[in-house]
């Protein structure tokens, strides 16, 4: 059995939350785990910088760890009409704090 029908995302408030916030008639949809996102954004960030011959500090980012705890989801929907498209983000202020603390270690190298 798969993982994601033990642990369906039907139940978890964040991403209902987050779901209820985007447009029921958008064409596109994608809600995603926003420390896990930004996990595996830096670590394609990071091996990019590493191959890039003579780059400072060749890719060399402390690994940002995500915080404990449930996840927090951000949302964007995109929906297309003859007339017009639209484009929505939701961001809660869960994920930005989470975000916030995923990025402390960067924010405070210089200190």
């Amino acid at each position: 059995m798969t993982t994601w029908r033990k642990n369906p995302l039907d139940q978890d408030e964040s991403f209902k939350t987050t779901r209820k916030q985007l447009p029921a008639d958008a064409t596109i949809i994608m809600l995603a785990d926003t420390t896990r996102l930004i996990q595996v954004i830096m670590e394609f960030a990071k091996d990019a910088f590493a191959a890039v011959p003579g780059f400072p500090g060749g890719g060399a980012f402390p690994e940002l760890k995500a915080p404990k705890g449930k996840p927090a989801y951000f949302g964007v929907a995109i929906a297309l009409k003859a007339e017009y498209a639209t484009f929505d983000l939701f961001v809660p202020v869960t994920a930005v704090q989470q975000v916030r603390k995923m990025f402390a270690p960067l924010i405070d190298m210089d200190n």
